[in-house]
């Protein structure tokens, strides 16, 4: 595999992207994924991360050598390499927006999987392109041992490192032992000939479902949680900075009418994925399956896997320059409009309600302050009729206020659910804060202080998790 030349002479081998900046981006996002969510939502992810991707590329492969006129061996490989999703600046909307866990664990689950199954389909058709001599029937078997070998290889050194961890309680060491997971899963199924990715998901996995619950303190979980937070960005941010200035998107604006027709592509290859399954997943509104359309951006592995390809592969320049153009389009297009499309089609709703039901409730108080505030001026001397009059106003200010949250109708259950949540978490605070006075006078040993702070993290981590509220379900037409 030839190193790719860069514009001030240094250059970057594609083994860097694949093998050093892949694993932190797929490890981050199997130990956030909540599994629970991911068990009870296991079929439409598994049909869309399998069945949609293998439509989606072949879709986008097929028709791209009509509309882009690339040889058939090319256009199979970059159909394959841009159907991976990357979801990282959606989910964070999603949150922002507080758009519900399982439409979220829908977009997130998929793209974890189907990265994976993109990687190995990239890989067998490279293979078939540059060989020329493999078979339907290899291709099929071989497609199903490598995801089964990766699978088997991240079971296997996430059990490992699970049993390790419950041996020790040091946060640098147990962060240590997660790197060596995520690198180690990757690499060793590579040496067997196995998926890379699915190792490095499915260990991420084991570890956050077993090896987390079973060996670290919660104090230790946060501090993982954090790091990996943080590798994930570092990672993501410098693929694109490496390979942003490599010199075959010196071509990049010349290519832009192809960029365009490849990324209408791409975006129809995504919705006929969805829609074409929607039938056989079931029990997903319409609205949803609009936002798994739109959400489908294109990311870092579709960038890491174009850079991959040998020098000598035929189109090669121009597929990068594609790629990058789709993943630009990608990102600026639609990441940038998704939270406008989520208040359009309605999934924000009740998040809005709450954020204004909450902004009203601060006036209500503020008009209280103030009326309290002239009855005590009254009582000092102030003329009675100007009191009168501006009481009167806020009075009044009052009233309308009563009846703008009654037209809200915001649901019981909604602002039981978040003010249970805030009291609660006002009351983990001040008991924490609480045990830490007792320690520093002398009433609390050490030891006693460490099992209740751990013992309120916990609960404070659990919090933050169950606390973001279900999304109410649209009217499916």
């Amino acid at each position: 595999m030839t190193p790719l030349r860069l514009t001030f002479g240094a250059t970057l081998h594609p083994g860097l992207l694949v093998t050093v900046l892949l694993p932190p981006l797929l490890f981050e996002s199997a130990l956030n994924m909540r599994f629970r969510l991911l068990r009870e939502n296991w079929r439409p992810i598994a049909i869309y991360a399998v069945i949609g991707t293998l439509v989606s590329s072949f879709f986008v492969g097929y028709l791209s050598v009509w509309l882009l006129s690339l040889p058939l061996a090319a256009a199979l490989v970059f159909g394959a390499l841009i159907s991976s999703t990357d979801p990282i600046s959606v989910v964070a909307v999603f949150k922002q927006c507080k758009v519900g866990r399982r439409l979220g664990i829908l977009v997130e689950g998929e793209s974890l999987f189907n990265d994976g199954v993109s990687v190995v389909l990239y890989s067998v058709l490279l293979a078939m392109a540059t060989t020329g001599s493999v078979t339907g029937f290899e291709v099929g078997a071989r497609f199903v041992s490598v995801i089964a070998g990766g699978a088997v290889v991240g079971i296997t050194v996430g059990l490992l490192a699970s049993r390790v961890t419950r041996e020790f309680d040091d946060p640098p060491l147990e962060i240590t032992l997660t790197c060596l997971v995520a690198w180690g899963a990757f690499l060793i199924a590579e040496q067997v000939h196995a998926s890379g990715v699915i190792a490095t998901v499915v260990a991420g996995l084991t570890v956050d479902t077993y090896g987390m619950t079973t060996g670290m303190s919660p104090s230790t979980r946060i501090s993982v949680h954090s790091f990996w937070e943080f590798a994930s960005f570092l990672a993501n941010s410098l693929v694109f900075l490496l390979l942003g200035i490599q010199e075959t998107m010196v071509n990049f604006w010349g290519d832009l009418p192809a960029i365009f027709v490849a990324f209408c592509l791409v975006l129809a290859g995504r919705a006929v994925a969805v829609y074409a399954l929607a039938p056989v997943v079931g029990g997903l509104p319409r609205p949803w399956l609009h936002i798994m359309v739109w959400s489908g951006l294109r990311g870092a592995l579709a960038v890491a896997l174009v850079s991959s390809l040998p020098e000598d592969f035929p189109e090669g320049r121009r597929l990068v320059s594609l790629t990058y153009g789709v993943v630009l389009f990608s990102l600026l297009g639609q990441g940038l409009s998704m939270s406008w499309v989520l208040r359009r089609l309605g999934l924000t709703e009740t998040a809005d309600r709450l954020r204004e039901y909450r902004l009203i409730q601060c006036r209500k108080t503020a008009c209280q302050a103030v009326l309290t505030a002239l009855g005590e001026r009254e009582k000092a001397g102030m003329p009675a009729p100007v009191v009168a009059e501006v009481i009167d106003d806020y009075r009044r200010q009052l009233a309308q206020l009563e009846e703008e949250t009654l037209a809200l109708n915001v649901s019981r259950a909604d602002l039981f659910d978040e003010q249970r949540a805030e009291a609660r978490k006002l009351a983990l605070s001040t008991e924490k804060s609480a045990y830490r006075e007792a320690f520093r006078d002398g009433l609390l040993e050490e030891e006693d202080l460490l099992e209740q702070m751990n013992r309120i993290d916990h609960e404070l981590d659990q919090l933050s998790h169950d606390s973001d509220p279900e999304q109410p379900q649209p009217d499916p037409q």
